[in-house]
């Protein structure tokens, strides 16, 4: 009869390490999926940001920089200052005159466009400098966008062997004669009139332009 209860007591001891084996095994299995179910962390590192569609496609969303606005721009001026400025989104008045192949180019003609109309003269050291960036911004930018005239009050064999020479590839216009206001204000060289597409005054500008300071300009709305 001892024994009996004796051989009883460890059939039960072995079922009851048997659970409890079970039972580990099971927990295990449970805490080791936690792995797999803890949250991602957010991305601090402060690179673009990553979307993920597919598991074999990443699109990386890159940022969009804002467009400086036109005070910005003047403020960031340093070998020039803002001009005219009573005339700025007023209508800018017509006037025709004729290139280095004696071709008409009247203002007006140009309505849909943008418009940079430069006073420059050849013995002009600054306006020496300028005209690399208009040839830049000339090249960048397609006559169908932009024109370019530069205007300068000398002769005409005088602009034109200057021309030749330093390869000018926009529209140069001599001898420029009576213009209107405030064109025929002009007393500092080299300076410039940006007009936009409706023909309204944007900016007038005293002192040499960079390419990417004119590209700023015509930029802005």
């Amino acid at each position: 009869m001892a024994d009996d209860r004796k051989q009883n007591t460890m059939w039960i001891g072995a079922g009851a390490a048997g659970v409890i084996v079970i039972i580990l095994i099971i927990w295990s299995l449970i805490g080791g999926s936690d792995t797999d179910t803890k949250p991602t962390e957010p991305n601090r590192s402060g690179g673009p940001v990553v979307v993920v569609d597919d598991a074999n496609e990443a699109t990386p969303i890159v940022p969009v920089m804002p467009r400086a606005s036109l005070a910005e721009v003047i403020r960031a001026a340093t070998t020039w200052q803002p001009a005219f400025q009573s005339f700025y989104g007023q209508p800018a008045p017509d006037f025709t005159l004729k290139d280095l192949s004696g071709s008409d180019h009247r203002l007006s003609s140009y309505l849909g466009k943008q418009v940079m109309v430069v006073f420059w003269a050849t013995w002009c050291p600054p306006c020496k400098l300028e005209v690399p960036h208009l040839k830049q911004v000339r090249n960048e930018i397609g006559s169908d966008k932009l024109a370019i005239l530069a205007i300068s009050n000398e002769k005409e064999d005088v602009v034109k062997a200057f021309a030749t020479q330093q390869g000018l590839n926009y529209t140069v216009l001599p001898a420029a004669g009576e213009l209107p206001a405030p064109f025929n204000g002009v007393t500092g060289i080299p300076s410039s009139f940006f007009i936009d597409a409706q023909g309204k005054i944007k900016l007038a500008t005293e002192g040499m332009l960079e390419a990417k300071e004119i590209r700023s300009i015509l930029d802005t709305p």
